[in-house]
């Protein structure tokens, strides 16, 4: 790939290789036997928001849009950034050599027809490229596990999320502009502490593409494993209520709030590599515009992941019934043993012995002979 796109003394222009790779994509997509899917070709790469975002990282890791790219920092860029970026080559040759053999590496996204404000099915949007390119796992299905049209709150937040146990996709768009998330691979439970692994990352993806992934071992600390948590009643001390990425329960790296406004997004934590969130690296709060979840994986794993969040609903729709039924059966205990009757009549002896009270025979009301003063200071 950098061969075909050399210029002098040995480099390459960011937007030629990116271009060529998209291309490439696009060849491996029309050429795979087993897909239907048409995959457009946007002619000028400026107008593409989604290479342009590759194009500008890559140009960024050398110094500038104008700086010529050396194979070390493409094969740097691409190691750590976007290790799938030349897969599309690989899968053509064997769509090319061996069609019959069904082992691609480079698949873009499948939606399923599914609707969304991030992506378009019509594949003419080259987000989906720089999605594929950012992990082998985006090369596949993608189910829609939550989206605003589900309800654009917290709540319906946490009830698709939790218990749901295959790897997701969060992407989230600030009013303020920018477009970043987060890949996990845990499943999602609430929980009082930090858990998940190092499978997982943040990354940003406008306005210029950003991989966070988690630090190297020998630069870890103590704090270098707070990967996720869910915490909606925040029952530990300090911990704040909401969903966290990263940094300490009393101040995530990426934190989004019960009412989606006053979010955090920091530059810097003890378990991803540093960097900007955000449109610009100043900003630390943010509200969401919109926000969506993907659920990835291959059939099998996503059917078996929506069975997980559908037994958890089950459960806690279980235990909202327990509760209920408890209330009410300690409202009719207290009922039955006069405790309710008591209290909600007891006003009635105490104000009867009080001199200063007139009690009506006209549906109990009460009168007061007491003139009331002003209390000075």
């Amino acid at each position: 790939l950098f061969g075909c796109c050399q210029q002098e003394k040995g480099s390459v222009n960011a937007g030629q290789i990116i271009d060529l790779c998209y291309r490439l994509g696009a060849a491996s997509n029309a050429l795979c036997p087993y897909t239907d899917r048409e995959f457009g070709i946007t002619d000028n790469v400026s107008y593409s928001r989604g290479l342009e975002s590759l194009v500008d990282s890559l140009a960024n890791e050398e110094g500038g849009a104008s700086v010529p790219i050396r194979i070390k920092t493409f094969l740097d860029w691409a190691d750590n950034t976007a290790p799938m970026i030349a897969s599309p080559l690989e899968t053509f040759m064997e769509s090319l050599l061996f069609a019959s053999i069904n082992r691609a590496t480079f698949q873009l996204p499948d939606l399923q027809g599914q609707p969304s404000v991030f992506f378009d099915e019509n594949l003419s949007c080259s987000r989906l490229f720089e999605i594929s390119s950012l992990a082998p796992c985006f090369c596949g299905k993608f189910q829609r596990v939550f989206s605003p049209s589900d309800g654009f709150c917290f709540n319906r937040l946490q009830h698709s999320l939790l218990g749901y146990s295959g790897p997701t996709l969060m992407i989230i768009k600030a009013v303020s502009g920018g477009v970043f998330g987060a890949f996990t691979t845990s499943q999602w439970r609430e929980s009082p502490s930090f858990y998940g692994n190092s499978d997982m990352f943040l990354f940003r993806l406008e306005p210029q593409l950003k991989v966070f992934r988690p630090i190297e071992e020998a630069k870890q600390t103590k704090l270098s494993k707070n990967y996720m948590y869910f915490n909606s009643r925040a029952t530990a001390k300090g911990a704040v209520n909401g969903l966290g990425f990263g940094g300490t329960m009393e101040k995530p790296r990426l934190f989004i709030s019960e009412t989606f406004e006053g979010c955090e997004a920091g530059t810097f934590d003890y378990t991803f590599e540093p960097g900007p969130l955000l449109a610009s690296e100043w900003d630390r709060y943010f509200d969401i515009e919109d926000i969506e979840v993907w659920g990835i994986g291959t059939e099998e794993i996503l059917s078996d992941a929506l069975k997980q969040r559908n037994q958890q609903q089950g459960i806690t729709a279980s235990n909202a019934r327990k509760a209920q039924m408890v209330d009410k059966s300690a409202l009719l205990c207290d009922f039955s043993a006069g405790f309710m009757e008591n209290k909600m009549f007891s006003h009635q002896a105490h104000v009867s012995q009080r001199t200063d009270i007139n009690i009506s025979s006209n549906a109990g009301a009460y009168s007061s002979d007491v003139e009331v003063s002003r209390c000075e200071a």
